[in-house]
């Protein structure tokens, strides 16, 4: 990190203010005020929720993510170094890009390199996406080289069907789609059909000492889905301490 000429007094003692070390983006585009850094810790949290939702906003998706959810995701991030591998774009002091990376291994042993990007819809389609999406590239394979793989590996994204810029751009790099998700939403609670229980089975609530449990019924129910991938310590606390997850709600 580098440091600034001193800005600041501690009584009559100045105070030296780091200052985030500059990432240089090959084939950036020339744009006014446009520089990147590095993830620098959680007073970036409110400004990347912000921007998500701006992005989610312009592709229709109506996911609310919240500074906490963000928090507690970033302490869980198993195979990443977020204050290497997550890339702010700024325009002067605004944030308009992030982007990040992380590997994972599936069931099936073939280890998945992800990519993933969000650009403000007011600066898409400006170059700034196809400008991260290289420099993560290149990081990607920079990891998978250290990696040794029994399947050959892949890269990977995820899209909205409404992001038609992210769809042009990783079609021209010669990714292809390979699964599809549906986020489906209900207008409202009413009239609502509740089955009956089949008889035999007990509905009770589930407290914290239950949520291990939980954890490994669905990983067991999931494990020979397409896609599936080992459990992992850091996914676990992740789920289980999710601020959006309310145990009281649980049943077994």
């Amino acid at each position: 990190m580098e440091m600034t000429e001193p800005m600041a007094t501690d009584g009559d003692n100045p105070v030296a203010v780091p200052t985030p070390t500059p990432i240089p983006v090959p084939d950036a585009p020339d744009i006014p005020g446009l520089h990147f850094r590095c993830y620098q810790g959680e007073e970036d949290i409110p400004a990347l929720v912000e921007l998500y939702g701006a992005v989610n906003h312009a592709h229709g998706n109506t996911e609310v993510w919240t500074i906490e959810q963000e928090r507690n995701e970033l302490r869980n991030t198993p195979h990443v170094d977020p204050q290497r591998d997550f890339l702010l774009g700024f325009v002067d002091r605004h944030l308009v890009a992030m982007s990040s990376i992380e590997w994972s291994d599936n069931n099936e042993g073939q280890r998945l390199y992800h990519s993933r990007g969000w650009v403000h819809p007011q600066w898409a389609r400006h170059g700034i996406g196809g400008a991260l999406l290289t420099r993560n590239e290149a990081r990607l394979r920079e990891l998978a080289l250290t990696h040794e793989h029994s399947v050959e590996p892949a890269l990977t994204t995820w899209l909205e069907d409404a992001d038609v810029g992210g769809h042009a751009l990783f079609a021209a790099r010669g990714y292809a789609k390979v699964r599809i998700f549906h986020h489906m939403v209900r207008p409202d609670m009413d009239d609502v059909e509740l089955p009956a229980m089949p008889r035999g089975l007990e509905v009770r609530p589930i407290g914290a000492d239950g949520l291990p449990q939980v954890w490994e019924a669905m990983s067991e129910a999931f494990r020979d889905h397409f896609g599936g991938q080992p459990d992992t310590p850091a996914e676990y606390r992740s789920w289980a301490e999710d601020p959006e997850l309310d145990g009281r709600g649980l049943r077994r």
